[in-house]
């Protein structure tokens, strides 16, 4: 077996090296195996010797799916400036170096890091949007992904007609068992639209759904606990506070004591388990929707 190896040229080796990792990248940040995705794409943006992609004329191309790769796995596990700034430096390699693709997947999660400006936002996953149209991508779960984050940009303004138009229009893109995070993030923003409506049975269903996505991922998502939070609010909405407090109750103190689970339990402390909160179409968003979307 070793003199097989050693009879394979060293640039072919390398090349099966670059190859692999990639593979490994994709299927990792599929799966949510963050560790996994910031291992790789660190491997394929510092290459060391024979596997370095740029001997093989593909280093730019890696090198932006791998800076993109990163910031989305940064992303997830809340690193918002280590991931603003890999995401802008992968979709302006993208862009320099003709990859629409790439960029239009850099842009759509770049978006959700633009909690710091609405505007900057919708922006981001509007121009996502605009590419993915022009190369005849508009049905694509990368353009799912951009509507995504354009809806739940809406749902956060108390826009909520204009997040259900975006979020319809990812639904019929997005394929969630194969983008979960994608997914879970979707299934909670229409929980989010559909609980500020006044439909907490359907919110409920929806953020469940969420739930079950969210479980596929090896890596808790960032959005988990606040995911979790809004299903105990709306147990509790529907007057099913004994239920909620029993799910509080199997938690841990550290996840108890975060601050979405203070929210979700001074709910359940000042609502009888008999009496649902009141269920008004025209209710404020403000408690049932995330101050900074990611």
């Amino acid at each position: 077996m070793r003199g097989m190896r050693r009879s394979v040229p060293a640039d072919r080796r390398a090349r099966s090296q670059v190859a692999l990792s990639v593979v490994r990248l994709q299927f990792s940040r599929h799966r949510g195996d963050l560790p996994a995705v910031a291992e790789q794409a660190q491997r394929l943006l510092a290459p060391v010797g024979a596997a370095d992609p740029a001997r093989f004329g593909v280093g730019e191309d890696l090198r932006a799916l791998a800076l993109i790769n990163l910031g989305i796995a940064e992303l997830w596990t809340a690193g918002f400036d280590e991931a603003d700034r890999h995401l802008e430096q992968g979709v302006a390699l993208a862009h320099r170096i003709g990859r629409p693709y790439l960029e239009v997947t850099g842009l759509a999660h770049w978006a959700q890091v633009g909690w710091r400006s609405y505007t900057l936002e919708a922006q981001r996953s509007r121009q996502a949007i605009e590419l993915a149209g022009r190369h005849g991508w508009a049905e694509e779960p990368v353009a799912g992904i951009a509507y995504v984050a354009l809806g739940m940009t809406m749902v956060v303004q108390g826009r909520l007609q204009e997040a259900e138009r975006s979020l319809e229009q990812a639904e019929r893109t997005l394929r969630a068992e194969v983008e979960p995070a994608a997914g879970m993030r979707l299934r909670y923003a229409r929980g989010l639209v559909d609980l500020g409506s006044g439909r907490p049975e359907a919110a409920l269903a929806a953020f469940q759904a969420a739930e079950r996505l969210a479980g596929l991922l090896v890596t808790e998502h960032v959005m988990a606990s606040r995911l979790r939070s809004h299903v105990l609010q709306t147990l509790v909405r529907l007057g099913q506070t004994q239920r909620a407090e029993q799910i509080l109750a199997a938690m841990s103190a550290q996840e108890r004591d975060s601050g979405h689970m203070r929210n979700a339990a001074g709910c359940c402390a000042t609502c009888p388990p008999s009496s649902p909160l009141p269920r008004s179409p025209t209710s404020s968003t403000s408690q049932s929707t995330p101050s900074r979307p990611t």
